[in-house]
């Protein structure tokens, strides 16, 4: 099947927002078998919109559109559609409760302009904004399909993957079944480049490799008659990526790495604790953004001065001196001395040059030492991240809650 994409907004023209909604689009429904041969960026302009519109649907089975369904009045994608279509707009009283339910909430006086929102063309499936207040709508026309979303990206892409994609699935003859491997410790071109001729020659299953920032993701999606069928294609697919690459696979689908270490320390009923210095606290903010991470996560510092090293975890004097606080020496020193205060079964320290300055000749930005904790063990581990501040910031992070994973993971003791 073929798709067009049109995204609305004159903010997009001029430069004063990026579009982004395109690319989650496209790359959504190509993993489903379905291409996007247009992408059109057009303003909230009624005489612009709908022959562009117009255009989309002529070359396409399905029409994505987003943005411009808010209560302004140069909000007007329904009445694009509806003059697309020549179906007249009419009230939803579903979406209505929903809206006037959700501005109660917010504590907002909801004005005669926000009804705009919950008119929609005849006929049309109304799709529930559960992060904002702008309905989507899916019409058909022709046995064409349009479906029309929220512009804003948290409001968008739910709503996509949650209520359109299972219709669009029904509508595609082929069974599809995804699998997603989340890495840590190699880029997305050294992922591809092990990878080899999965990547260049793929064709059935497909791979698509995601850069996050720090790590990176490869979905795996097979198509076939029946889902028996895609595992089949897939098995001996996930198979070789295991062999090749497995090493740097932390976990499946979406889960985090601090899911994982908060599931792993439940499992085994041990206790952590952080000392930060480069990293200024990110580590226990990623920790502590979970819930029910109490039970496991006792607490950390952030000890960024030397002064503080040696006040709050007893790093002696001679170490920073001899060694510098950047060092082997002074990261075990670090967990150390955290073990002491707090008497968790597990620690982590992190000590580096983030930058832009700080760095010298034998001690370069991205030097980054991490010292690991589990019961009686302790290892010390170097890196030279590359990038800028957030960037080594974000990697020492990730590289402290991957090696815990990894050594909790080897530990078969308290199972």
């Amino acid at each position: 099947m073929k798709a067009s994409i049109v995204c609305v907004g004159t903010e997009l023209l001029i430069g004063k927002t990026t579009e982004s909604n395109s690319y989650f689009l496209a790359d959504e429904m190509r993993q489903y078998g379905i291409y996007t041969h247009h992408k059109l960026i057009v303003e909230d302009n009624l005489k612009q919109m709908v022959p562009l519109m117009e255009i989309a649907l002529k070359a396409s089975d399905i029409v994505v559109v987003t943005g411009g369904l808010g209560p302004t009045l140069d909000d007007i994608t329904r009445e694009a559609v509806a003059e697309l279509t020549g179906l007249p707009l009419e009230i939803n009283e579903e979406a209505k409760e929903h809206l006037v339910q959700l501005m109660s909430s917010f504590n907002r006086n909801f004005t005669k302009n926000n009804y705009r929102q919950v008119y929609f063309p005849k006929g049309s499936k109304v799709l529930k904004n559960n992060n904002g207040t702008a309905s989507g709508f899916i019409t058909t026309v022709n046995d064409k399909m349009i479906v029309v979303l929220p512009g804003p990206p948290r409001e968008m892409k739910p709503m996509f993957q949650e209520q359109v994609m299972p219709i669009i699935q029904e509508m595609s003859p082929l069974v599809f079944v995804k699998r997603q491997l989340n890495f840590v410790g190699i880029g997305e071109s050294s992922l591809e480049d092990t990878l080899g001729e999965l990547m260049t020659k793929q064709d059935n299953p497909t791979l698509a490799t995601y850069a996050g920032y720090g790590s990176v993701s490869l979905v795996v999606t097979s198509s076939g008659a029946t889902e028996e069928e895609c595992q089949e294609r897939l098995a001996p697919v996930l198979k070789e990526i295991e062999e090749k690459v497995g090493q740097y696979i932390f976990s499946e689908d979406k889960i985090t790495l601090e899911e994982i270490l908060q599931k792993q320390l439940l499992e085994k009923q041990m206790t952590l604790s952080v000392a930060e210095s480069c990293t200024g606290g990110q580590l226990a903010s990623k920790l502590t953004a979970l819930p029910g991470i109490s039970s496991v996560f006792e607490g950390g510092f952030v000890t960024y001065s030397n002064e503080s090293k040696v006040k709050v975890l007893g790093v002696p004097e001679e170490t920073l001196k001899t060694y510098g606080a950047v060092s082997e020496e002074t990261a075990l020193a670090m967990i150390k001395g955290l073990k002491e205060k707090l008497e968790t079964d597990c620690c982590i320290s992190i000590t580096g040059i983030a930058g832009p300055g700080g760095a010298t000749e034998q001690k370069p930005v991205g030097l980054v030492y991490i010292g690991v904790n589990v019961l009686e063990d302790y290892e010390v581990h170097q890196f030279n991240f590359t990038g800028n501040r957030g960037r080594v910031q974000n990697l020492a992070v990730l590289t402290a809650m991957n090696l815990l994973r990894k050594a909790l993971k080897a530990d078969a003791r308290n199972l």
